[in-house]
């Protein structure tokens, strides 16, 4: 019966989520990197650009990470409103790249799912070789979900994080009240929309836990909306793993889908929240990537691994 239960779970989940594309390690598998594709791609398109692309030193990602397996998740499909409600993948359904704050609402279904099913990705690699040889990110919309899932990760800190041309889903929701000027219409517009969706009560020992009590309360707030936090309480939330997460994240600098001036500002906001962040803008880089910025990444994943070895 066990068994049955488990792959009818199984099935229903690869029903929403298709099956990741893996890239086995070259040489013995030490590490993991889960990487989320942009809006309107899969799994498969976004590693084999990827993968082909060359490092200035002729090494390609794989033989620049000969230890490090490769997971490409592909989102499940969603209505997208900006395309007249045309099934895409994407991992979450929103209004306006220009500015992410409107209508915020229509973000949350998706992003309650993708960080659930995100976390289920982590948490397989991490059976493997362990969180701190785990790293998480994406390019775009993938890099987005992914961060987001990395703000709501309540466990042992990961080996890393990798944005490319993304943006802080909620980053006016996740703004200090002091130092700060917070757009209130954006805020309120996403907590009108949800609270309906969540419900306010807390029980004592949810507010009595003294990780909750650490973690900020913009993050806490969000938890609640999103109803994740039940999910966060179960277990290891007495350390704040995803804050403590080393960030890289990087941006072409003419980029004219997703400015960067959204990735500074996602930036700002993780800098504000104690997470300790590496910046990268890149001249004469549209919205994509390049092999300058798969280097940076590169080097920035060895360095932080050799870190956690000495």
């Amino acid at each position: 019966m066990d068994a049955q239960s488990s792959q009818a779970k199984s099935s229903k989940r690869s029903s929403t989520y298709p099956n990741p594309i893996v890239h086995q390690s070259p040489e013995k598998h030490l590490h993991s990197l889960v990487l989320l594709h942009g809006r309107g791609s899969n799994g498969t398109r976004f590693g084999e650009a990827l993968l082909a692309t060359s490092l200035p030193n002729g090494k390609t990602l794989q033989k620049a990470l000969p230890n490090t397996k490769i997971v490409l998740p592909t989102a499940s499909k969603r209505r997208s409103t900006v395309l007249k409600r045309t099934p895409i993948n994407q991992w979450f359904d929103n209004y306006s790249l220009e500015e992410p704050n409107i209508k915020q609402h229509l973000q949350v279904e998706g992003l309650r799912e993708t960080i659930r099913f995100v976390h289920g990705q982590l948490e397989e690699e991490i059976k493997v070789v362990g969180a701190h040889n785990v790293a998480l990110g994406g390019l775009s919309q993938g890099s987005a979900a992914a961060l987001f899932a990395l703000l709501m990760w309540p466990h042992r800190r990961l080996a890393g994080f990798v944005g490319m041309s993304g943006w802080l889903p909620f980053e006016d929701v996740l703004r200090e009240d002091e130092g700060d000027d917070v757009d209130d219409g954006a805020s309120s517009d996403f907590f009108e929309e949800v609270s309906d969706q969540a419900s306010d009560e807390h029980s004592p020992k949810q507010d009595l836990k003294a990780a909750e009590r650490m973690r900020p309360k913009q993050l806490r707030s969000l938890e609640t909306e999103l109803d994740l936090g039940s999910d966060s309480i179960a277990e290891g939330t007495d350390q704040l793993g995803g804050l403590d997460t080393p960030v890289f994240l990087g941006h072409g600098a003419d980029d004219p889908k997703v400015s960067p001036d959204l990735g500074a500002k996602a930036v700002k906001r993780l800098r504000t929240l104690g997470c300790d962040v590496e910046w990268h803008l890149y001249n004469d880089l549209a919205h994509w990537y390049n092999g300058e910025e798969l280097q940076d990444l590169v080097t920035f994943l060895i360095a932080h691994a050799e870190k956690l070895r000495s």
